[in-house]
């Protein structure tokens, strides 16, 4: 009779396990990296959107950096973004995923900004209207949309982070920071992503470390 018992208990836990999940692990979105950081972006099909006339980008073999404090330019001041088509398009969700450290990055001017992430850029050199109130800048103090409609102060210099963009169906866009929600919006526009110094303005400029940008879909 024990016995009998011991098998009923068993079989319940088993039964609850199955219903509840339990006896399976998902499996992995699998990721595409657009950038590995090895290597200059341009050997990785990034296309340099520039005033610069000297040499501001260099990689470690394992890292990119990225500095435009001090650039000499053809302009007012340097200027420099990586453009690439990764295949993004509206209606389709997808996970934006890269690890940064800021080095050094001036304070942004309101839809033009140092040290960018942009979700789109459709226009050049600056990108539309859209491009342009969505992108992500980051400040040594903070990151936030380039509209200004929300920020997060952190301290962006102190290692690398963990950033994440997810980006719905619908559009709706969430930014976590180490795994911890930062910013969100809704509407969000996806195409060509686009990253670096945005702005041609005098004394903001930036210098900052990319490991890697991975694009999932969820």
């Amino acid at each position: 009779m024990p016995y009998f018992r011991t098998l009923v208990v068993i079989s319940a836990l088993t039964i609850a396990a199955c219903s509840s999940g339990g006896g399976s692990t998902p499996t992995p979105v699998a990721a595409d990296t657009v950038l590995t950081g090895t290597v200059d972006p341009t050997a990785e099909g990034w296309v340099a959107e520039t005033n610069i006339t000297s040499a501001t980008t260099t990689s470690n073999g394992s890292e990119v950096e990225i500095d435009t404090i001090g650039a000499t330019s053809s302009d007012t001041s340097p200027r420099l973004l990586y453009v690439r088509d990764v295949g993004l398009a509206d209606g389709v969700a997808v996970n934006i995923e890269w690890r940064m450290r800021v080095v050094d990055s001036d304070p942004h001017n309101q839809f033009d900004a140092e040290v960018v992430f942009m979700p789109r850029i459709s226009a050049l050199p600056f990108g539309a209207a859209v491009d342009r109130s969505q992108m992500i800048y980051f400040d040594n103090d903070g990151i936030g949309w380039a509209d200004g409609s929300e920020s997060h102060a952190m301290d962006t210099t102190d290692g690398f982070h963990e950033y994440e963009l997810r980006v719905d169906a619908d559009g709706n866009a969430m930014l976590f920071v180490d795994g911890t929600l930062a910013l969100s919006r809704a509407g969000m526009a996806l195409g060509s992503l686009a990253f670096g110094d945005h702005t041609n303005d005098s004394n903001v400029d930036g210098h900052f470390i990319l490991d890697y940008i991975r694009i999932r879909h969820p």
